[in-house]
Formats: C-alpha cells, sequence, structure tokens
C-alpha cells in the first residue's frame, strides 16, 4: 500500500515538472485540436447460437450492434471469426458455410472474403446503397452459419463482429474515423456428429 501511494505521489510530481515545460500547453493545444471526431463506443451482443448442434444443421444467429457517436455511421465490413481447437493448424473452415442477409436489400450474400484462421467478412458492394445507421439505434444483420458432414466436431467459438470497417458521417457529408471501443462477444456450442 505504501509503495502504491509513494510511486502515485512521484508520478504526480513528475506530471506537473512536464507541465512546466517549454511548448506543453502548446502539444496539449495541437493535439486537443486533431481530435475533433467524438469518441465511440459500439454495443454487440447475438442471438440464435444454441447449446449444442448436429453436423448438417445451421445457426440462425441475429447480430446487434449500436453506436453513440452523436453522429450516423457507415458500417462498410461485417464479419463471423469461429475457430474450433480441435480443428488442425488453419483448417477451421472446413466443412462450414457462412452467409449474410444485406440490412439494405434483404438477400442473402455469400462471404466477400474467407482467411484460413477463420473469419468470414462480407462487405457491402459500393456503388449501391450503404449500410448507414443512426446514433444510439440499435441495428441488426441476420448471419446464417451451416455446418456438414466434413465440419470439425467438438467445442466451437463464435465471434461476431459488426461494423469491423467503419466512417462516421459529419454534418457536412465528409467521412470521419476516429478510435472505437468495443468488447466483442465470444459464444460457444458444441457441435455433434
Amino acid at each position: 500500500m505504501l509503495s502504491r501511494i509513494r510511486r502515485t505521489a512521484v508520478l504526480a510530481t513528475a506530471a506537473g515538472l512536464l507541465a512546466l515545460a517549454p511548448g506543453a500547453s502548446t502539444a496539449a493545444a495541437a493535439s486537443s485540436s486533431r481530435s475533433q471526431a467524438p469518441a465511440i463506443t459500439l454495443s454487440v451482443g447475438a442471438h440464435g447460437v444454441p447449446r449444442s448442434l448436429k453436423q448438417g444443421q445451421t445457426i440462425a444467429m441475429v447480430v446487434w450492434y449500436r453506436q453513440n457517436s452523436g453522429l450516423p455511421m457507415l458500417a462498410d465490413d461485417f464479419a463471423v471469426s469461429m475457430w474450433n481447437s480441435a480443428a488442425p493448424g488453419n483448417k477451421p473452415n472446413k466443412g462450414v458455410t457462412v452467409s449474410w442477409q444485406s440490412p439494405v436489400t434483404g438477400a442473402w450474400q455469400k462471404p466477400t472474403s474467407v482467411d484460413d484462421n477463420g473469419t468470414w467478412n462480407w462487405y457491402p458492394p459500393l456503388g449501391g446503397r450503404q449500410v448507414v445507421v443512426p446514433s444510439n439505434y440499435w441495428a441488426h444483420i441476420n448471419v446464417r452459419i451451416t455446418f456438414s458432414g466434413s465440419a470439425y466436431k467438438g467445442r466451437w467459438y463464435i465471434n461476431p463482429e459488426p461494423a469491423c470497417a467503419y466512417a462516421l458521417i459529419a454534418k457536412d457529408g465528409s467521412q470521419i474515423a476516429p478510435p472505437i471501443h468495443v468488447s466483442w462477444p465470444l459464444y460457444t456450442f458444441t457441435l455433434n456428429r
């Protein structure tokens, strides 16, 4: 306890001395002028993940997300990361298919990209209507995940990641991308034969 108090006193003294250094107030003012974009917190949740599933079945998951920036958000990338510790090396994708229902058109979409580590991404097509979410609005995207007979059995982990790429739309129409604070949820289930 005493060492924590001493450490706090030393840090406070050092901070006070740094504030007296020439140019310290100028640097602080320049830093605050660069950070004009509001901070974002992205809240994420999902439902529809069962405790267990059999090979050949499909998970119909609804992923909910909300941001609180005060500005509309353009969501450019939706992802689902999944892994199974029984899968050897970089082969968690074996026997798994994923599709997203576009919030704009309602049509089911195949992944735009799939990596060997078990992340399936869908990017809304450029040039069409984009996914724009108002501030403090709970938006959602529907995801279907099918496990064929060749998918690895055992414990699976699912991490839904809506709006992995995003931009806020400022009042003048420009796009800004400030830092985002998010805790991605993690869901588990068991895949049986």
